[in-house]
């Protein structure tokens, strides 16, 4: 099924299209090859905020079909130069935080 923002895939990815921790596709090469998917292991988050103290929380969104940002209001995910690693955002200030392999429902 894919995704239903091609800007950001990490959060907007369908839980069913998430490999299982260990499946196959969970696998970067595999991923982008055999698979046919994208490889996105996290965002570059940048304070929390209203009341959360973890920048990097996510939660299911209301449709079930991805994930909305809980913890920060600021974020930078997908090509940005700082979600690009971990020593990339902690370059920039932020938190690398990781998406969850395994779907929340």
């Amino acid at each position: 099924m894919g995704d239903w923002d091609d800007s950001d895939v990490g959060a907007s990815c369908y839980p069913s299209s998430k490999p299982e921790p260990s499946d196959f596709c969970d696998d970067k090469s595999a991923c982008i090859g055999e698979c046919n998917g994208t490889w996105i292991i996290g965002f570059c988050a940048y304070s929390a905020t209203g009341g959360s103290d973890d920048p990097c929380a996510i939660e299911m969104n209301v449709q079930g079909t991805g994930y909305i940002y809980t913890g920060s209001p600021s974020r930078d995910v997908m090509h940005a130069s700082c979600a690009a690693s971990e020593s990339a955002c902690g370059g920039c200030n932020g938190t690398f935080c990781h998406y969850f392999k395994s779907p929340i429902y």
